[in-house]
């Protein structure tokens, strides 16, 4: 029996002892210490492996694994009210130049031009100027014609437009407005995308 396997069973913890002296003696002779050992011989979880000698984890540091948030659904919403507005705006834009046709097709009595404002010493420029903007602001939604424009044939017919020049005005300034909000909304969003992409992909 070998002196080490009498250690063995004589005191187990002389014997552990003992097969650690022997281990480091063993790495002692291949050039190796604990401290430099292959990264497979140290804890899995080890960060300090040292770079090209052994297996190395690597940490996620300041990369924000959940990105930058974006204003998706401020954008979405402002866009749907944009929309809205947008397509308000085009209808009645649309019924203007008719409704400025029935009005430059009218005959106005001196009553008429008197309560749009004109003056005996107006040209007469001026005062058609007057009657059309008179006539213009109290439209009264008469039937208008219109195209529809189905692709392949034409489809006339008639609808009556049923706003007014201050409405339309409205309507203007609400999706000029939107539309500017919209831009900002765009150009945050775009601001927000870009760094979400470096902040994902280092």
């Amino acid at each position: 029996m070998t002196l080490m396997r009498f250690a063995c069973l004589a005191a187990p913890l002389a014997c552990a002892f003992v097969a650690d002296v022997a281990v480091a003696t063993d790495w002692g002779r291949a050039g190796v210490t604990p401290s430099n050992a292959p990264a497979s011989t140290l804890s899995p979880r080890s960060t300090s492996a040292t770079p090209l000698k052994g297996e190395m984890r690597v940490s996620p540091g300041g990369l924000q694994l959940s990105g930058v948030k974006t204003n998706i659904e401020a954008l979405s919403k402002d866009f749907g009210k944009f929309a809205g507005n947008a397509k308000a705006y085009e209808f009645m834009a649309g019924g203007i130049p008719e409704m400025v046709k029935q009005c430059s097709s009218k005959a106005y009595s001196v009553q008429d031009q008197a309560a749009a404002g004109c003056t005996a010493n107006d040209t007469v420029a001026q005062c058609s100027s007057k009657l059309l903007k008179h006539c213009l602001a109290n439209y009264k939604g008469n039937a208008i014609s219109t195209d529809f424009g189905l692709p392949g044939r034409t489809n006339t017919g008639s609808v009556k437009v049923g706003f007014s020049i201050q409405e339309f005005q409205q309507s203007a300034a609400a999706a000029a407005d939107g539309a500017r909000a919209l831009s900002q909304s765009l150009n945050l969003y775009a601001t927000q995308v870009e760094n979400s992409a470096k902040a994902l992909v280092p």
